[in-house]
């Protein structure tokens, strides 16, 4: 997969969802990304694999490109 340019950005979330998502030590950005990837996989139709032995999900396109992300 190529590198893709970061762009800084704000959200608003819930007071509670932060202050768990901080508790489990979770990169909200990296989370955001990984989970926008998996949604439009599914919304443009494309087969997307379970956790491999690596503990990676793997997105892959029809043209085999595929997509790796830490879960």
């Amino acid at each position: 997969m190529m590198c893709m340019t970061k762009t800084r950005t704000n959200i608003s979330i819930n007071k509670e969802l932060l202050k768990k998502a901080r508790e489990y030590d979770i990169n909200i950005s990296a989370f955001v990304e990984y989970n926008l990837r998996i949604y439009f996989a599914q919304i443009e139709g494309k087969n997307i694999t379970g956790k491999s032995s690596n503990g990676l999900v793997e997105i892959r396109t029809q043209d085999l490109r595929h997509v790796k992300a830490t879960s």
